[in-house]
């Protein structure tokens, strides 16, 4: 004799499928949440690339403190790439990428950094000052389009410091004169 329960007829599983809306709404949250991530990411990226930019002209400013060390006080006499360039050539900065920011999208990069230009550098240097220079006075920043609202300014005690505002290269102690 066949048990009742052996003789029913076996239902086939039921499925669950997801319908073509709830995969549409669950793929718009997503969207939404992606939406509202990037603009933090994108706001993190920022901040690494001028604190990457701080410490280059951080470098800097050591390598000109070792220069003024050697040439009884005075840094380097001429401005701009020349500047670098004699740094670079002297070696007290052995590494290129020190004068390129990361923000710098304009950078020319070069295979022989021995002949560096305005184009292969991402930075304004004030040659002819010495360590005896009042210390509020800015000897070398980022060039004004590397970071959008905010620039890096080097001083002669060797410090750094970051100004914001989009007029941060007139409002960051007066160093003006740095881009004349």
């Amino acid at each position: 004799m066949v048990s009742a329960v052996e003789g029913q007829n076996k239902m086939p599983k039921k499925f669950t499928v997801f319908t073509l809306i709830e995969l549409l709404v669950v793929i718009a949250i997503i969207a939404i949440l992606a939406g509202m991530l990037l603009p933090a990411l994108n706001e993190s990226r920022a901040k690494a690339r001028q604190t990457s930019c701080m410490s280059n002209l951080r470098q800097t400013g050591q390598a000109l403190v070792a220069y003024a060390n050697d040439y009884s006080g005075y840094f380097v006499p001429v401005s701009n790439e020349e500047a670098f360039a004699l740094l670079y050539n002297e070696k007290f900065i052995e590494n290129y990428n020190v004068f390129i920011c990361a923000s710098d999208i304009d950078i020319v990069k070069i295979s022989d950094p021995a002949n560096l230009t305005n184009a292969n550098i991402s930075y304004v240097f004030k040659g002819g000052l010495t360590d005896k220079d009042p210390v509020d006075s800015g000897i070398s920043a980022d060039k004004l389009d590397n970071h959008r609202s905010f620039g890096n300014v080097l001083f002669p005690d060797g410090h750094t410091q970051g100004f914001k505002g989009s007029n941060w290269s007139t409002g960051a102690r007066g160093i003006a004169y740095l881009y004349e």
